[in-house]
């Protein structure tokens, strides 16, 4: 049976924030070094990464336009 476990939160983590990445350096037009360097300084990420807010549970399309909105403002 499946626990959910630290390496396994940080480990979702990983895979969300690879495929965020992909989609926002795709519907942005930027590259995926410069949309990858603004994830990891971005709140969403933030938000992702900490295990007390659940964000790793969200809808991947909610995460996405998050992070789009902060990216397009930066």
């Amino acid at each position: 049976m499946f626990q959910l476990t630290d390496e396994s939160v940080r480990a979702g983590v990983d895979v969300i924030a690879g495929f965020l990445v992909a989609q926002a350096a795709a519907e942005s037009g930027r590259s995926v070094e410069d949309v990858t360097e603004a994830f990891y300084a971005s709140d969403a990420y933030a938000q992702l990464a900490d295990p007390q807010t659940g964000r790793y549970w969200d809808s991947l399309p909610e995460l996405l336009d998050l992070f789009l909105t902060e990216l397009a403002s930066s």
